[in-house]
């Protein structure tokens, strides 16, 4: 590297600019043999591939807090047998990875499997997830946390061993996530009074903002953009 061509970065430079999880990120998703780019658009496709993460570790999170029944009579629906089973091989594969010169990149190309696998197992589920179907999906977030306590992507609950996201960062972002709440029941009552132009002017706004909505029978979700 060199100043004089341009290709020297500091990396007071590069934090000002990305938090320091999209840079831990980024360096995680290239094998430490090979050279590192720092240009800006290769930090913010970290971003957005670790928002990817996120969104599917709050997917799996919003469908383990949904009421469900307690009885585990019921026999496990197709798409929860398909989870379990993928969730063994996901795990060999992550062994595997790491065990291959610390390979970081392909260990997590296997982290984003686990998320699309996540992604289609809580979008078969819908509403009702119950007995053995809400066990795959435990077993999955368990597999996050156990690929984040190698990876260290995020922090946890000391106690519970909680995935912490952003709205638990308990630096600004969970007031934050308050106010987009706020703001999207406010967008909701205009939606029940068909006040479009109102519900259409907070969707824009928000989005402007870096806010993405999506309404889903499950309710409305937000992620950053």
């Amino acid at each position: 590297m060199s100043k004089s061509l341009g290709n020297f970065f500091l990396v007071r430079d590069i934090l000002s600019k990305f938090s320091p999880e999209v840079i831990r990120f980024f360096l995680l998703s290239t094998h430490y043999r090979s050279p590192l780019d720092f240009a800006d658009e290769n930090l913010v496709s970290a971003g957005k591939g670790l928002e990817r993460i996120k969104t599917s570790i709050r997917l799996l999170t919003e469908a383990l807090e949904r009421k469900g029944e307690v009885s585990t009579d019921r026999s496990v629906s197709d798409w929860a047998a398909d989870l379990t089973a993928s969730l063994e091989n996901l795990k060999a594969a992550f062994d595997s990875a790491m065990d291959d010169d610390f390979n970081t990149a392909l260990a997590m190309g296997v982290i984003f499997d686990l998320a699309r696998e996540v992604n289609s197992a809580v979008q078969k589920a819908g509403s009702d997830v119950s007995g053995p179907d809400r066990e795959a999906l435990r077993r999955a977030y368990d597999l996050f946390r156990n690929f984040n306590g190698v990876m260290g992507l995020f922090r946890v609950e000391p106690q519970s061993g909680r995935i912490l996201l952003d709205s638990d960062a308990g630096d600004g972002s969970s007031l934050a996530e308050g106010l987009i709440n706020l703001i999207i029941e406010i967008r909701q009552e205009a939606r029940k009074k068909k006040d479009w132009a109102v519900a259409d002017r907070i969707r824009d706004g928000l989005k402007e903002l870096g806010v993405a909505l999506e309404d889903t029978p499950q309710g409305v979700r937000w992620k950053k953009q």
